[in-house]
């Protein structure tokens, strides 16, 4: 069995079912594989239509863009600084044992996320901080969206999560 999505360009591509964001990128070409961070899914049935992660299975006769950095998408950029914001709380984490995080939105001109910490960050802690980012980065982990219940979120992240444990 197979499922066709058409492109932003009205061509149609067939995939294999259960075909997922990324398998569509993938079957454009390497490049956008590559390239790609979300898509853009307009379901057959329904003119509404969403951002969704690479992950995302497809459905038969789905439109589907495929978003990437190239360009200067806002979406493109809000999705780099959402994921920049994951970053620096794993980079932070890791350097300071007992670090506890609140909330880390995106912001018109970048990101920002809220610590509590057993001490105060100093200049030289910026520079770890950021040479962890970039070792995080470089280890290429992969990220998948997840929703939680609130009782999940805080079996998951209890430890370091900003409210109560």
């Amino acid at each position: 069995m197979s499922l066709q999505v058409t492109l932003p360009d009205d061509s149609c591509l067939k995939l294999p079912d259960g075909a997922t964001v990324a398998d569509a990128a993938a079957a454009i070409g390497p490049g956008l594989a590559k390239a790609a961070i979300a898509g853009h899914i307009t379901p057959a049935d329904d003119g509404d239509g969403a951002l969704v992660d690479l992950s995302h299975q497809l459905s038969d006769g789905d439109r589907v863009a495929i978003v990437t950095l190239k360009g200067d998408d806002p979406v493109a950029l809000d999705i780099l600084r959402h994921t920049a914001g994951h970053v620096l709380a794993q980079a932070v984490v890791r350097l300071f044992p007992g670090a506890r995080y609140a909330i880390g939105p995106t912001i018109e001109n970048g990101f920002y996320y809220d610590f509590e910490l057993p001490q105060p960050i100093t200049d030289a802690d910026l520079q770890r901080i950021e040479q962890e980012m970039a070792r995080i980065v470089k280890e290429n982990e992969p990220i998948a969206r997840a929703d939680l219940s609130p009782q999940e979120a805080l079996t998951l992240f209890g430890p370091h999560a900003g409210g109560p444990a």
